[in-house]
């Protein structure tokens, strides 16, 4: 396996890991105490990317992130998409998580495995594929088959256009907004 993607495997596993501990929280803690425990990390996480020391927690971060991302960027952004998903639709916010954490993962990496048919920028139809299919799993499991796929769908879309704002955000509120209005 490349040394990329085998970065991209750990770096996708801790993804996941992060979402389905998140989801876990909402579920164990209540709406009200996980928004202030979201809002907590996000501030600690703030503080930790202001410093530019290299401490233990950028040394973390940096396992797993990008090479063109500040260290702790994605942790930061999964954690304002989770904090804002979970203020604004708030048991919405487990479904559309546990997208974010599989359906994310499982497009980039089979994005980076079968690399063969690009369908916009960089997004290959085996990722947007993979991306679809797991969403669509997840969502069957909250609500109807047809519904299911209609949200998938729409937040497959919006993973693969991007739209200028990191996914790590618009994919949990894509999917916790669908959910809140149609569910």
């Amino acid at each position: 396996m490349r040394e990329s993607l085998k970065k991209e495997v750990k770096r996708q596993t801790f993804h996941i890991t992060l979402g389905v501990i998140l989801a876990s929280l909402i579920l164990v803690l209540g709406y009200a105490y996980s928004v202030y425990a979201f809002a907590i990390v996000m501030g600690l996480g703030l503080v930790a990317m202001a410093k530019s020391d290299k401490g233990v927690l950028e040394k973390f971060l940096k396992i797993f992130g990008r090479e063109h991302e500040t260290s702790g960027q994605g942790a930061f952004y999964f954690f304002a998409g989770a904090f804002i998903t979970l203020f604004l639709f708030s048991e919405k916010a487990v479904p559309a998580l546990l997208v974010l954490a599989f359906s994310d993962s499982a497009s980039t990496i089979f994005g980076k495995l079968l690399p063969k048919k690009i369908v916009f920028g960089e997004k290959t139809l085996a990722g947007s594929t993979a991306f679809f299919t797991t969403a669509l799993i997840i969502l069957s499991f909250f609500t109807s088959p047809l519904l299911a796929a209609f949200i998938a769908l729409t937040a497959t879309l919006v993973e693969l256009f991007g739209f200028g704002i990191d996914d790590n955000v618009t994919i949990p509120f894509t999917v916790g907004f669908l959910l809140f209005i149609l569910v």
